[in-house]
């Protein structure tokens, strides 16, 4: 004991010879403090030690956590601020959720191609097989086996009727119900692109898998032969037998007639250049070419074809002829070979030839019922161009059918899963997935959500640290004052 007691003596002089009276390292302040009662021995022990250490640590813990969640709440709340100014009608979304949607909106439009009518097929590829072979049944079905004798138009049209039937028309066919699919699904896929809120963010990328899918997709090759033979088949059928067969043979060749001679009317116009009345009021000035299509228009008009009475010349000129109205021409100075002649002849013919058809057609009444039928000219031979117009609507018609039935039953399904193989493969190549989603706003967005997800890991964090209390963290409770 008396040991112990020279060295506590000793400490205390050494430590009074460092400090001076009054520091609070001083020993003798320790001691005052002891007397006073400000400390008391069981305070000082160890496990009372270690709390006072813990609850120090934990307040600065919980203070740290309180200023970074505020300040993750304030830089949050600027970026969604920034969000509202800029991108107000757009969900908060990452790149991958952004290719997730737009994944998932692609499929679902493959599959609403299925919920499309019937009919809504059939008549969009009827009108437009009949768009895409017009000109072709005019310069060579119509037009050529109509200018010749009226057997000639039973005989020639039949012949080319035929030919068609079994080249041109079934190729031609699934062209356009092929054309047909891809613009019904590109209309789909870009639905909402003409809403006020559309996001256009995902234009690119859809556009992108709707070009792929018809790259990749190929129509039965089955399907042309089936078609091939289905129409020369009809092509044997008998010719008009009901009024109702006449009445939509007459509308159909009036309204074909006349939108090809408007077309035919409009390419002439051109050719001559402006009128007078427009030289004058519009400021507009013929050309070299236009003043040498009037002057060929004009002989042409004088010398073979009259502007009156029945047209009787055929779709061609004779070498003679062009010889005629070219040195005509020439002697007053104008210069044209002969395909500039043929070229202007071509389209002045089929101008007369239809102005003709139209007039001859409007002369054929509708019919109510087989009496009246059986009383029309046409079974005369005096109009036997309607009954060439009635195979052709009709074999386009069958071919329509025939198309949206092997859409609906083969080519949707294939469809489909061509866009699943392009999305899969989208997915095992991240790099053209941050191609087609490029866009500011990704860059805003995600950090916005990693935000918001460091924001409540540390909100956990300092919940968890409330609800458990400090004292789990240093082994005891805050209450405990034993010593």
């Amino acid at each position: 004991m008396w040991r112990n007691l020279r060295r506590i003596t000793s400490a205390h002089r050494s430590c009074s010879r460092k400090h001076s009276v009054g520091s609070p390292f001083h020993g003798g302040h320790y001691l005052s403090l002891l007397r006073s009662g400000a400390l008391k021995p069981e305070q000082l022990s160890t496990k009372n030690m270690s709390r006072g250490l813990a609850e120090t640590f934990w307040h600065f813990v919980r203070n740290s956590l309180r200023y970074q969640i505020d300040s993750l709440k304030a830089r949050k709340a600027a970026l969604e601020k920034n969000w509202k100014s800029n991108f107000n009608k757009a969900r908060v979304l990452d790149r991958d959720e952004l290719y997730e949607t737009g994944r998932m909106q692609l499929l679902d439009d493959a599959v609403r191609l299925t919920s499309v009518p019937q009919s809504v097929w059939e008549n969009e590829i009827e009108d437009r097989l009949w768009t895409a072979m017009a000109d072709y049944v005019f310069d060579n079905i119509y037009v050529p086996a109509a200018a010749g004798s009226k057997d000639d138009l039973k005989v020639v049209g039949n012949i080319r009727l035929k030919d068609w039937a079994g080249t041109l028309l079934p190729i031609k066919g699934v062209e356009v119900a092929n054309q047909t699919l891809y613009d019904r699904f590109k209309t789909l896929a870009s639905r909402n692109s003409s809403a006020k809120d559309k996001d256009s963010i995902y234009d690119n990328f859809k556009q992108t898998v709707v070009d792929e899918a018809f790259k990749l997709h190929q129509w039965d090759a089955r399907a042309k032969e089936s078609l091939r033979v289905m129409l020369l088949s009809s092509a044997e059928a008998p010719y008009i037998i009901t009024p109702d067969d006449w009445n939509g043979a007459v509308r159909f060749m009036e309204q074909a007639c006349a939108e090809r001679l408007a077309a035919v009317q409009k390419i002439i116009g051109d050719m001559l250049g402006p009128s007078s009345w427009e030289k004058w009021m519009l400021f507009r000035r013929q050309t070299l070419e236009h003043r040498n299509r009037r002057a060929v228009v004009d002989k042409l008009e004088k010398l073979i074809m009259p502007t009156e009475g029945e047209l009787t010349h055929g779709t061609d000129l004779s070498k003679d002829e062009i010889n005629v109205v070219q040195k005509t021409l020439e002697s007053q100075g104008v210069k044209v070979d002969p395909a500039f002649i043929r070229d202007t002849w071509r389209y002045l013919f089929l101008s007369r030839f239809l102005e003709q058809a139209v007039s001859r057609i409007g002369m054929c009444g509708e019919v109510s019922d087989s009496e009246d039928l059986n009383a029309q000219p046409s079974f005369k031979n005096d109009y036997s161009d309607v009954d060439l117009f009635y195979r052709i609507k009709r074999m386009i018609r069958i071919s329509s059918v025939a198309l949206r039935q092997q859409l609906t039953a083969a080519e949707l399904g294939r469809l489909e899963g061509e866009v699943k193989q392009i999305l899969d493969g989208l997915e095992r190549n991240p790099a053209r997935i941050k191609e087609y989603f490029n866009h500011p706003r990704i860059g805003l967005a995600e950090e916005l959500k990693k935000i918001t997800n460091v924001q409540e890991k540390l909100e956990d964090l300092a919940k968890l640290i409330e609800d458990e209390g400090t004292g789990s963290f240093y082994g005891g409770s805050r209450n405990d004052d034993s010593s």
